[in-house]
């Protein structure tokens, strides 16, 4: 008598978009008589079998073992055999492959059948290896809307099984589903690391029968899609909850970031992949939040109230629980003011300020889900409203000047009894160079309502000026309008008559003159010792016309609108012929 499968046969089975079906197999108590399996199958609820591989797979590995039985696809045949002799050529422990007969390998898989499990184990993570030892096949003669029957027959003592030891059913019309959505997930970056975790029902996994793990691939800035992940992620098959962790070290914080957690089967097709994104502008350790106040400086806080305000990108409402507002008078202590606010909410006001001396402190605590709390910057505001003054505009007066070969600037500006013995005194402002007013701090706190500015550095520019005035607490508030004045030049370059030219009756005169001084108000033409013309500020030549025959002699000088003068130009003698 033989044994004809009597120890539990599975044959698992998978089809793939109605391109293939891939089989595998094993048995609980491996049979020290089985020498081989035939797979077959039935299209359509036919009567008989038809036979897919007409010599059994045998169970050993050897570089000389024939792979034609393995797939209807020469195809699939090569690259198994390109596989096989990379793995056992391989220098790697962890990618080698070792020949092993028969006859050894069955009285290895008949010591235990733990070895039996180690031996599926291996396959679970290269299919191609199950294909290698006589364990797998591929059939790709298939159509759409097929039911196919597969059977599993044992060859026992050189007799094939009458009758299928396990069978697989499948329809070519099916989708495959290996999808299992996570009951959580987070990604979070640390340093240049990038963690990434979900949790997973673990009966949710194993009503996908075929599925053993998990690939992770990567994008960066939404590009270069790329495998992380060698070999497929397992998950301990004994928990409940079963979570996949992944650090994706050397990550650089510039960029962003999405990964892809794919499904995997025994047969490497693959699911619909949950996506997992990291953007810096959700990322809450890159965040800083500003808590701001766009009051006036004078605005009475203790009547009106603080508006407060902050920004931070809508993108990250969902990993917040809310905010709230912290508040301290003068030096002591931060205390909450506010319940939790929305998440959603980007204002607050105080209204509940009762007296205090000058300073006020704010912040801003922003409340994570799942992380340590963020703190904004401290807004600081004082409360010293400005003094309501009876003109609106105090008008400043400028007059420029040269004394002592020195520029100055004599300023005068409306005093204001209101200030008497209420401010700390008046502040001059002053833009040199068309940019914005800057406090002149090394003059300090004026109290009459003139100054005399001295100009240092270049002269012959325009300047501009305004007055402002401090408080008691130094605060400063604007005072007077705004104004422009174009300083004296002290003293003015000579002008240099080159080139010029001679063409029959007309002389023409050019010359050069620094651009940059903007006080100049004109040139004047001498000819032979006698003022001839005035020439705009502008131009740079002069010619005259019809000119009699002779010596003619010409001298320039420049002057500014202060009446400042340069010499007289080197003569130049021309003659008219």
């Amino acid at each position: 008598m033989f044994s004809f499968g009597q120890s539990n046969y599975t044959l698992l089975g998978e089809v793939d978009k109605n391109n293939k079906v891939s089989l595998l197999w094993y048995v609980d108590n491996y049979d020290q008589n089985l020498q081989g399996v035939v797979f077959k199958k039935k299209v359509n609820n036919e009567s008989d079998w038809s036979v897919l591989n007409t010599d059994p797979l045998l169970q050993f590995n050897a570089s000389s073992k024939s792979l034609d039985n393995i797939s209807n696809n020469r195809a699939v045949i090569r690259e198994v055999e390109t596989v096989r002799n990379q793995m056992i050529n391989s220098n790697d422990p962890n990618n080698a492959l070792n020949e092993v007969d028969q006859a050894s390998l069955i009285n290895y898989l008949t010591e235990s059948p733990s070895n039996v499990n180690l031996l599926l184990t291996m396959f679970m993570y290269d299919y191609a290896v199950a294909m290698i030892y006589g364990f797998g096949y591929e059939d790709y003669e298939i159509k759409k809307n097929q039911e196919i029957e597969y059977g599993l027959f044992t060859v026992v003592n050189g007799q094939e099984s009458p009758q299928a030891v396990a069978t697989f059913k499948a329809n070519t019309s099916d989708e495959l589903d290996l999808t299992v959505p996570p009951k959580s997930e987070k990604i979070k970056r640390q340093g240049r690391k990038m963690s990434l975790t979900l949790a997973y029902e673990g009966e949710a996994l194993d009503e996908k029968l075929t599925f053993v793990g998990f690939d992770i691939w990567r994008k960066v800035n939404g590009k270069n899609r790329t495998k992380l992940t060698p070999k497929t992620i397992w998950l301990n098959k004994e928990d409940k909850i079963r979570t996949l962790y992944y650090t994706d070290e050397g990550i650089n914080q510039d960029n962003d970031y999405t990964y892809e957690i794919v499904p995997v089967s025994i047969f490497k097709n693959t699911g619909k992949p949950t996506e997992l994104e990291w953007s810096k502008n959700k990322d809450l350790s890159l965040i800083k939040p500003i808590i701001t106040n766009d009051q006036n400086n004078a605005t009475d806080f203790v009547e009106e109230g603080v508006e407060l305000k902050w920004e931070l990108p809508e993108v990250i409402n969902d990993q917040l629980r809310g905010f709230v507002i912290q508040r301290k008078i003068d030096d002591q202590d931060f205390e909450t003011i506010s319940d939790t606010l929305s998440n959603t909410e980007r204002e607050y006001k105080d209204n509940n300020i009762k007296a205090i001396d000058y300073k006020v402190t704010y912040r801003l605590v922003v409340k994570p889900i799942d992380s340590y709390e963020l703190w904004s910057n401290d807004l600081k505001l004082y409360y010293s409203p400005s003094l309501i003054l009876s003109e609106e505009e105090k008008n400043l007066t400028l007059e420029p000047a040269i004394e002592n070969n020195e520029v100055v600037v004599k300023m005068k500006w409306n005093p204001s009894k209101e200030l008497e013995g209420k401010a700390k005194g008046y502040v001059i402002f002053c833009d040199r160079s068309g940019g914005i007013l800057a406090r002149e701090r090394s003059i300090g706190f004026v109290e009459r309502s003139d100054y005399t500015y001295k100009v240092e550095g270049v002269a012959g520019k325009t300047y501009t000026f305004a007055v402002k005035y401090a408080d008691e607490n130094e605060l400063v508030y604007d005072y007077t309008d705004t104004v422009k004045v174009i300083l004296p030049t002290p003293e003015l370059p000579k002008v240099n008559i080159w080139p010029f030219s001679v063409n029959g009756t007309s002389i023409n005169l050019e010359w050069e003159y620094p651009q940059d001084i903007e006080d100049i108000r004109e040139f004047t033409l001498y000819v032979n010792g006698e003022e001839y013309s005035k020439i705009p500020k502008e131009d740079r030549n002069i010619t005259l016309e019809n000119l009699e025959q002779g010596t003619y002699k010409f001298t320039i000088k420049a002057s500014t609108i202060y009446n400042v003068e340069s010499d007289l130009s080197k003569v130049r003698t021309l003659k008219v012929l």
